[in-house]
This record gives structure tokens, C-alpha cells and sequence, in this order.
């Protein structure tokens, strides 16, 4: 059975008041339309937690930036380590119920569950969108449990794993959870873990509240490692002061909330 989507209205009125005729924008276009988006819409952001204004409008536009390059991946973009276009088809991807939800809660979900800097090392910083993973492989150093996180396909996402074989060589894994609705709990994320038993397998359900808790508890099971980081992440400490403003401060703070919890 297909994965259903959110309701199509609000992303099919969104798209077609700021881009309407066209099949795809350039995601620094997309992150300027964004970025005004945001700010007209600004009642409904209490989750950015900034009290000053020009700190909100640093994590307003960093949330811009990402949603644009990394969060509307398109599929046509799949065969890159970055995508270049945002698509109305890959807006709707993002809004996919067990991914990020409808498009009215999509901005809070995407900020509470990969960029809250108060909640210690940012999985954006290392979520790769809809590349394929064989792209990302070659990205992964010769270190166990190297990870990164990147979209499942039939809804979700996906925690990519390197891990030693019994060959000496690597091998890779994958761990999916998808965002769930819990009657009296509301919305968590829920990932089904394979455990080897006697004769087979069996699976185990466990629910995160969101997807930092997740990775915390992969974490302290020693599942995972090192991340690999994605794009500007990687920017040495010289090329980033090089930078100014606009663009660049966003790269800035990406960098700046990679590094907040290490």
C-alpha cells in the first residue's frame, strides 16, 4: 500500500502563490521565499526559543536554508551529494505522515527534531536528504559505527551504519523510524529493533518523543559513533570566518550548532 501524504491543499496554495507555472525553483530562491514565510507567519514560532530578534532571525533563516537544501530533496536530485531544485512534488515528500507531518507543523517538527540547540549535536548536520546511499558510502570513514541519518523512501527516516564484517571488511546497515501517532501519547517516533534469538528474530518497539532522543540512545547502546557530517559541516574554522552575511552567517550557524554539545 502507498504511503499516504498530508492533505495536498496548503502545499499546492503555497506553491502556487510564490511559484506558480513553474515546475522547479532553485533552492536559494526557495530559501528567500522561506525565510519572508517565516517571518509573516511568526506568531506560530514560539518553538524557535530566541528571545532576541536577531537571534530568532539567524534561526529562521538557518531553518530556511535547511529546509530548502536538504528537507525539499527532490528525486530528480537523488544521484547527488546536493540537491540544487525544490519541487512541489518534494515538499510533498517532507509532508509524508509518517516523516515530518502536515505542511501547519511541518516548520516546528523539522526545528524540534533536527536543529533545537538545546538539544545537544544537530542531526541536520548530518541528514542527507534523498541522496542515494551508495553517494554517502563513499563519504564514511574507515572507523566503526560511522552513521549519518537520510530519508526512507516509504516514509520515515533512516539511520545509515557502518560496521565491521567478519571478512575484515565493511558492511552496511540501516535503521528505520517513522513518526507515529499514539492514542494519549500524541506523536513519537517509533523504531523497530531486530533482536537475534534462538531459531530467528524477533522485534522490540521503542518510542522517542523525538529523533535527538533516538540518536542519544543509539548512543548509549553503541550502536553508533562517529557522524558524517553533511557539506558545510566539514568547512575548516578559516574558510568559515572568510564568510559575511546572508548565506554565509547561515552556513555560520550550522557550523556553529554542529559543534554545540561536543
Amino acid at each position: 500500500m502507498a504511503q499516504k501524504s498530508s492533505k495536498a491543499a496548503p502545499v499546492k496554495d503555497f506553491w502556487n502563490q510564490y511559484f506558480n507555472g513553474k515546475d522547479n525553483v532553485s533552492n536559494k530562491d526557495v530559501q528567500k521565499v522561506l525565510e519572508n514565510y517565516l517571518k509573516d507567519n511568526e506568531e506560530k514560532e514560539n518553538y524557535l526559543k530566541d528571545n532576541e530578534e536577531k537571534k530568532k532571525d539567524i534561526s529562521r533563516r538557518t531553518l530556511a536554508h535547511s529546509l530548502a537544501e536538504q528537507i525539499f530533496w527532490p528525486e530528480s536530485d537523488k544521484e547527488s551529494l546536493r540537491s540544487k531544485n525544490v519541487t512541489k512534488k518534494s515538499i510533498h515528500f517532507a509532508c509524508k505522515n509518517d516523516t515530518f507531518g502536515s505542511w501547519s507543523t511541518l516548520f516546528q517538527t523539522v526545528y524540534e527534531n533536527l536543529l533545537d540547540p538545546n538539544a545537544g549535536t544537530q542531526p541536520m548536520n548530518y541528514f542527507f536528504g534523498r541522496s542515494d546511499f551508495e553517494l554517502i558510502k563513499k563519504r564514511f570513514t574507515k572507523k566503526e559505527n560511522c552513521y549519518c541519518l537520510r530519508y526512507h523512501e516509504k516514509g520515515g527516516l533512516e539511520l545509515c551504519l557502518q560496521k565491521k564484517a567478519h571478512d575484515g571488511g565493511w558492511q552496511f546497515t540501516t535503521e528505520v523510524i517513522k513518526r507515529k501517532k499514539l492514542k494519549n501519547k500524541g506523536l513519537r517516533w517509533l523504531w523497530m529493533e531486530t533482536i537475534a534469538t534462538i531459531g530467528g528474530n524477533t522485534q522490540e518497539k521503542h518510542y522517542f518523543e523525538n529523533v535527538h532522543l533516538f540518536i542519544k540512545h543509539m548512543e548509549a547502546k553503541r550502536k553508533i559513533g562517529i557522524p558524517v557530517m553533511y557539506g558545510s559541516a566539514y568547512q575548516t574554522n578559516t574558510e568559515t570566518e572568510k564568510k559575511a552575511k546572508g548565506q554565509d552567517e547561515v552556513e555560520q550557524e550550522i557550523l556553529r550548532l554542529a559543534s554545540k554539545g561536543k
